[in-house]
């Protein structure tokens, strides 16, 4: 890919990343490579194209995310090496946008979105929540903190009311559903 450019543009924030990436692909003709999150709330978006196409894009976008969110730093590589594809874990030769259908993992809804759409559909009762949704301990401490948060407050009666459930801890949440799910089975 002689005369291609990686370009990095990342942002404190979700909602910079979006309006980087969104700014990134009209501003140039350039292919969007991948969007990676890390933690603290950094959030990188990578492109790739020609040169100087991904130098305006990444200048374009850095000035934008500035106006919606926190700007951490941009930078263009002209020509990177095959080997730092490797180190990025990223496939120079197809972009986002070209990546097979096939290629793709289907994304699965799992116990939230059965919850999601219960609660949607109006079918979901108290009583029978614990016979429909309770998991095993060791499934809840494979899920996120996160989603064990948004679990926990789909649960009625949860024993953490709402405010606590976004700064409680993934031992506290784990806690508190398995005893409503105790607490539903008998």
């Amino acid at each position: 890919m002689k005369g291609y450019a990686l370009g990095l543009v990342e942002s404190l924030g979700y909602v910079g990343a979006v309006e980087a990436a969104d700014v990134c692909l009209k501003a140039a003709n350039v292919s969007l490579i991948d969007c990676e999150l890390a933690t603290g709330g950094l959030v990188t978006v990578k492109i790739a194209g020609e040169v100087g196409a991904v130098k305006a894009a990444v200048d374009a976008a850095g000035t934008a995310v500035k106006k919606v969110g926190t700007l951490v730093s941009t930078h263009v590589i002209p020509r990177p090496s095959t080997e730092l594809y490797k180190i990025l874990d990223i496939q120079k030769e197809k972009p986002v946008a070209e990546r097979r259908e096939e290629e793709m993992q289907p994304v699965e809804t799992g116990l939230l979105g059965e919850i999601e759409e219960e609660r949607k559909e109006g079918r979901s009762s108290n009583s029978s929540f614990a016979a429909q949704h309770c998991k095993s301990e060791e499934d809840l401490r494979n899920m996120k903190v996160v989603d064990l948060r948004t679990l926990a407050r789909q649960i009625p009666d949860m024993p953490i009311d709402r405010n606590t459930i976004k700064f409680a801890k993934k031992e506290e949440l784990i806690d508190a559903i398995l005893y409503c799910c105790r607490r539903g089975e008998n």
